[in-house]
């Protein structure tokens, strides 16, 4: 499967418009691309309480998994600022969870997607 790199970072750019960031104003978005092709965006969603609040990046795996998709291929990010370029630690071990051989677009750099496996090399697994 060819990426559809400028559709997933259309994408996850459009679900940073809507995510919800009043206490930093820092919106990210991200994009999911499944193995079957259908892409599911989100936003952050930042609370008050910053332990209740959630990253864009599980917000969309959350939307996913809802729609029934458990395998997935690519990720795109965007927003929240050029020192933000990649998912947090806790994302990628949520994500770690369903697709260990995901690549990591971000909209600062789309042309190199990078493994999930050279950001968190050493993430927990089920075995």
């Amino acid at each position: 499967m060819e990426l559809p790199i400028d559709s997933l970072i259309a994408a996850a750019r459009q679900a940073a418009v809507l995510a919800y960031a009043p206490c930093t104003g820092r919106q990210g978005g991200a994009a999911l691309l499944a193995e079957d092709g259908r892409i599911f965006a989100a936003g952050n969603l930042e609370i008050v309480n910053f332990a209740s609040s959630v990253c864009a990046v599980k917000a969309a795996l959350v939307k996913a998994c809802s729609e029934g998709a458990r395998r997935f291929v690519a990720l795109a990010v965007a927003g929240a600022g050029p020192d933000t370029p990649y998912p947090c630690g806790d994302c990628l071990q949520a994500l770690a969870e369903f697709a260990p051989g995901l690549l990591i677009i971000a909209e600062t750099s789309p042309t190199q997607a990078v493994p999930l496996a050279a950001l968190l090399p050493d993430a927990f697994g089920h075995d």
